[in-house]
């Protein structure tokens, strides 16, 4: 009975430090810098450059505007080259933190990022070289990243992080706890926990690329897409790094719990040895 209780405990510990592990890092995302942080790489990565492009090409188009091959080639080599400046970056950062405001703050639907003022460097930088970059229509510069569902399937989350976050590593250090204290082999139960919650990692690392299919899938294909999945990529890639450190802690938990059950094995053969 006391192997069954034991048994049960450690599945109940191993879930338990899983899932605190992605709420830590959500609560530290919705109220710290970290959330400024991770967005703050997004303007250097390339798939922005191509939906930024992207989006450029096709307001100018849907405006009626021919643009020239050579003028494209133009665009889309600069675009790369003002996104990687200082103060565009600090532009997408305070575009970004406007969203997570909207977010928290309950109001609105649809949350959208507005890249016209990341356009604007680029039109002077057109402008210098004698080529006009017209007004793009407002629907190529507000950008939707997350639907009317997501956002009302986000704030639900964002209120359960908030209320379980301060204590949501109590549970699982109670579970570890009881655990031992149940079980007749420790070394073996700290073992098992180990990797049991080594496994938990894997399984949350295999699920981000899930989520990441049902993200997109409410929003438009396109420059919008691109710019929507860059962005989940760049959390997910923050998170995964959180996750990557809990298996690997989880993945020496269990090595020293293996071998100090073979070490109190042998000791305790020895003993008995000597004692006959």
């Amino acid at each position: 009975m006391r192997n069954v209780v034991s048994g049960l405990l450690v599945l109940l510990a191993c879930i338990a430090t899983a899932a605190a592990v992605p709420i830590r890092w959500a609560d530290s995302q919705l109220h710290s810098a970290a959330y400024a942080d991770t967005m703050r790489s997004l303007p250097q990565d390339s798939q922005v450059h191509r939906a930024l492009v992207g989006l450029i090409t096709n307001g100018l188009e849907s405006s009626g505007q021919q643009v020239p091959p050579g003028v494209m080639s133009i665009i889309t080599a600069q675009v790369p080259v003002v996104l990687n400046t200082p103060e565009a970056t600090q532009v997408w950062v305070d575009a970004t933190l406007l969203v997570r405001d909207q977010l928290l703050s309950g109001r609105g639907g649809e949350v959208a990022i507005d890249v016209s003022e990341l356009v604007q460097p680029l039109r002077e930088r057109l402008r210098a070289q004698s080529i006009p970059l017209p007004p793009l229509p407002k629907e190529y510069t507000r950008v939707v990243v997350m639907n009317d569902q997501s956002v009302a399937q986000a704030r639900e989350a964002a209120r359960f992080i908030d209320d379980t976050a301060p204590w949501i590593w109590i549970p699982p250090a109670i579970l570890l706890a009881l655990a031992l204290l149940v079980s007749k082999h420790r070394w073996v139960t700290l073992a098992a926990v180990g990797i049991g919650t080594a496994l938990a990692a894997l399984v949350a690392i295999y699920a981000l690329g899930a989520a990441r299919d049902q993200y997109v899938a409410g929003i438009a294909e396109g420059p919008t897409q691109a710019l929507a999945l860059a962005i989940y990529q760049s959390f997910a890639n923050s998170l995964r790094t959180n996750l990557l450190t809990l298996l690997t802690v989880a993945s020496v938990v269990a090595l020293i719990g293996l071998v100090l059950a073979v070490a109190m094995k042998v000791i305790r053969r020895s003993n008995g040895s000597a004692a006959t």
